[in-house]
């Protein structure tokens, strides 16, 4: 996935129905990103025949 700005992240993050990141220093240095999401409606489980509609 290509992120040019930050409009199209936020519009990811809504699509995927993530409203809150959370975002904490790392004992490296750089940061952690915690970000709750129900991905339920993207994941969809069974054998790929039922997958496939």
């Amino acid at each position: 996935m290509l992120v040019n700005s930050p409009q199209q992240v936020r519009a990811a993050l809504r699509k995927l129905d993530i409203g809150e990141v959370t975002v904490y220093p790392a004992k490296d240095g750089g940061w952690t990103f915690e970000c709750p999401a129900d991905l339920a409606g993207i994941l969809t489980l069974g054998t790929q025949g039922e997958r496939a509609g």
